[in-house]
């Protein structure tokens, strides 16, 4: 089992993604202060789209890579 959100209080339990929820809400507040600067309204006509990295982390529902 692997999950695309695991929860920090069950780290050791559960391997997965450990999303980066400071640095997704960092770059939301980004880009609204770039439209403000910009003095745009409303939903921008080309939406940007923007990856914020999560981190794996080797729980107890994946083997151990060997080798």
């Amino acid at each position: 089992f692997v999950s695309l959100d695991v929860d920090v209080s069950i780290v050791p339990a559960v391997s997965g993604i450990i999303q980066d929820y400071e640095g997704v809400s960092a770059a939301a507040v980004d880009l609204v202060v770039a439209q403000i600067h910009r003095n745009e309204k409303g939903l921008p006509a080309s939406p940007k789209v923007v990856m914020i990295q999560g981190r794996w982390t080797q729980g107890a529902t994946v083997r151990a890579k060997t080798g």
